[in-house]
């Protein structure tokens, strides 16, 4: 038996990257021996065991035949004789077939150290257009890595088109494209995700919407892009980041106000990605005009985005206001009375207790029009003194 540390930790420390997890490939053995050596099994399809100390992945070395369509469509062969060269090979890409021995000596059959200092992600063979899931793994990569410089092969890119015009990208499941989604919304360039995938026409596939609306007129998708890049930079909130991919489509959501909800439950996006996405495009607008509103549609806004009952979703949309207005060029002064108008709206409508209000014989109502006379009172202050 031997045993070699594989994959992410051994890519990520030749680029001085952070990294969490430790794979580990063993060669030459059976379930049975690591179930003897005190291993627990875990894996499903094909055999991987949890180490009894550290709870870290160790899978035996193994190869894979395309036996039908999608990402699961693969039956996986274990076997003592299978060597580390047979396992790596079936990987998608160099800078991930790397392995490293007890002695810290590298195995790198594919050129994949090479393709780590060229900065490239490279396909390891032409089986990579077997799995359609490798479109989405190797944009999540390009997400991770492009801030250092790393590019797409040509020939990889290539093979990622041809995947999507088989249609077999069709096989995922909306649930595993989500996965991959929501996943590359916490990479450094979440922008460069989406880039790829509308290169390589996937986004046609899954969110045809955007795709068309980016693929009309360059500058839907340059603004868009450019948007989530400047949000992934100030803002760590995933949900806003994903919301940013959807800024092209403004214009139509007033006439389609059930727009974002469609596409959302498409994706199976969990409901707090939809309710950010909503309230967000819905209310943009007259945020920024809400120094000069009539108090009755403030209030309105108040309701929805959250000011009276959620303020930590009133400060994650405030602060994507914000950040779209400045990547909009507004001006900078406007902005800033904006922002301080509407934290003051929601400082000074909190303040306000149903205690403090004579409310005994009245009905709801009563007590609703009570409340709202004084948030009016306060509103109008309020912009008086903006």
């Amino acid at each position: 038996m031997k045993i070699y540390k594989v994959g992410g930790a051994v890519r990520d420390r030749l680029l001085s990257f952070q990294y969490h997890e430790t794979d580990w490939v063993v060669i030459g053995s059976s379930p049975e021996e690591m179930i003897n050596l005190g291993f627990t099994p875990v894996g499903k399809d094909f055999p991987v065991f949890l180490h009894p100390k550290t709870k870290e992945e160790y899978a035996l070395a193994r190869t894979e035949k395309k036996i039908s369509v999608g990402h699961q469509g693969f039956e996986f062969y274990t076997d003592p004789e299978i060597t580390l060269e047979e396992d790596l090979g079936r990987r998608d890409l160099t800078i991930n077939a790397i392995a490293e021995d007890s002695k810290g000596v590298l195995i790198d059959p594919y050129g994949g150290v090479k393709d780590v200092e060229d900065k490239i992600l490279r396909h390891v063979s032409d089986a990579f257009i077997e799995d359609p899931l490798r479109v989405f793994r190797v944009a999540r990569f390009y997400a991770r890595y492009q801030h250092l410089g790393f590019k797409i092969a040509k020939a990889t890119k290539t093979l990622m088109i041809d995947i999507v015009d088989s249609g077999e990208i069709l096989t995922l499941s909306n649930e595993r494209i989500w996965s991959e989604i929501e996943s590359a919304m916490r990479e450094i360039a979440p922008h460069s995700f989406f880039s790829c995938l509308l290169e390589t026409r996937a986004l046609r596939e899954i969110i045809p919407e955007v795709f068309q609306k980016m693929s009309e007129n360059s500058e839907n998708k340059e603004k868009s892009l450019a948007l989530m890049k400047s949000v992934a930079a100030e803002i760590n909130e995933i949900e806003l980041r994903f919301a940013s991919l959807f800024w092209s489509l403004l214009p139509e959501l007033e006439y389609k106000p059930d727009l974002i909800k469609t596409i959302f439950k498409r994706l199976k996006a969990p409901n707090k990605f939809t309710e950010v996405a909503t309230l967000f495009y819905r209310n943009i607008e007259r945020a920024w005009i809400s120094p000069y509103l009539d108090p009755p549609s403030i209030i309105s806004m108040t309701k929805e985005m959250g000011i009276l009952k959620n303020s930590e979703l009133f400060d994650m949309l405030l602060r994507f206001f914000v950040k779209v207005w400045q990547v909009e060029n507004k001006n900078s002064p406007e902005i800033e009375r904006t922002e301080s108008f509407l934290k003051s709206v929601h400082k000074e409508l909190n303040k306000i207790k149903i205690d403090d209000f004579e409310i005994s014989n009245l009905s709801g109502h009563e007590i609703g029009k009570k409340l709202e006379k004084a948030q009016t009172k306060i509103i109008i202050e309020l912009q008086k003194a903006s």
